[in-house]
């Protein structure tokens, strides 16, 4: 039976009472040799794993959190190695498993958007001060079952999913022999400026929202006459929530957003809702016969991220910077942009993804 959300039954839980919240031993990256367990850093990206290690200083079955930068959470199951400024936090009087697991991270995730960074840390004085929106039991206490069960239906909806999409096999298949005939021929590539106006259309938000006025309103899911909220992070496909809409114009959707200040500048994402947007953002609409679907939207994203390492706190991409950014796209015999060869790339990559995700399901179900 499928499990509703009870506004009722929920409560907001301090952090110190109900988990315990711990630093972790520094091992240095030169002290470790290749082995069977992890080397957790400060990364926001792969689990936080930088490399494999050949002992461990911590238990697992606990949440990382990274308190040098932007606090990003993450589950270890097994044992590992941590960097400098590595915390951990796991419940009092329950053991984790990766399902209530995935359901917490969700949470400290998305509590945490926009509200640490360099100049204030997710240290372990902040994280305790911290309070966490979960079910509560009869007895008021956090309902670690219903999290365990709500998070195995929607695994079980994914599995589902993927099975349905590999039946799509032969049609992928296909698709794929006819990318690999001509995959990545340079003669077959060239550069275009992405204030090229033929192809695209560059702008800042046509109602730049002060975010701050908004964040009691803020919705962590969708619900009737709500519009997303798009801001400068990197994490959530740059969604830091949902309002109630307003008066001011909405951007429009089937676009692609981009950071243009700030430590995830140049991030780029696709945007298939109409949305609002803060100050801190650019919208780049696409010139094409048909709307941008979201496999075009990926690659170009993709290429536009590569600019990253342009920018940081110090240089701001501006609208000028912006306009004069160069990706490499491939074209066609009339050295038109070939959305069509892109789309049919990515689709052929997510196939592959997807085939990756069918062997894990024996050991994820």
């Amino acid at each position: 039976m499928k499990k509703t959300f009870n506004k009722d039954n929920w409560k907001e839980f301090e952090i110190e009472k109900y988990f315990e919240v711990k630093g972790t031993k520094t091992t240095k990256k030169e002290n470790i040799s290749p082995g069977k367990f992890a080397y957790i850093t400060t990364k926001n990206t792969f689990n936080g794993w930088e490399s494999s290690a050949h002992d461990y200083s911590e238990k697992g079955k606990a949440i990382t959190i990274d308190s040098a930068t932007d606090g990003a959470s993450f589950y270890q199951e097994k044992n590992f190695f941590a960097s400098d400024h590595v915390e951990k936090i796991y419940p009092k009087d329950k053991e984790l498993n990766h399902y209530i697991a995935f359901f917490l991270i969700a949470i400290l995730n998305f509590n945490n958007q926009e509200k640490y960074s360099y100049g204030r840390k997710r240290n372990q004085g902040n994280i305790k001060r911290e309070k966490m929106l979960l079910p509560a039991d009869a007895l008021g206490n956090p309902d670690w079952q219903w999290m365990e069960d709500y998070v195995k239906e929607i695994f079980n909806e994914v599995k589902v999913e993927v099975i349905q999409a590999l039946e799509l096999d032969t049609e992928r298949e296909r698709e794929r022999e006819e990318i690999n005939s001509t995959c990545f021929n340079p003669s077959e590539w060239k550069e275009f400026f992405l204030g090229n106006e033929k192809y695209f259309c560059l702008s800042k938000a046509k109602n730049p929202l002060i975010l701050s006025k908004y964040e009691e309103q803020y919705l962590s899911s969708k619900q009737a006459n709500t519009v997303p909220v798009i801001s400068a992070t990197s994490q959530n496909n740059g969604l830091v929530g949902f309002i109630e809409q307003i008066k001011a114009e909405k951007e429009n959707g089937k676009t692609i957003t981009i950071v243009k200040d700030g430590v995830h500048c140049a991030t780029a994402f696709y945007q298939p809702f109409d949305f609002y947007a803060n100050s801190h953002i650019f919208i780049l609409q696409v010139n094409k016969k048909n709307e941008l679907d979201k496999f075009s939207a990926f690659f170009l994203c993709l290429l536009i991220g590569l600019e990253k390492f342009r920018y940081s706190f110090g240089r701001a991409l501006t609208i000028k910077d912006a306009t004069k950014t160069k990706i490499f796209l491939p074209v066609n015999k009339s050295g038109e942009i070939n959305w069509e060869y892109m789309e049919k790339i990515v689709k052929t990559f997510y196939k592959g993804v997807v085939n990756n995700f069918k062997k894990e399901l024996g050991l994820i179900f």
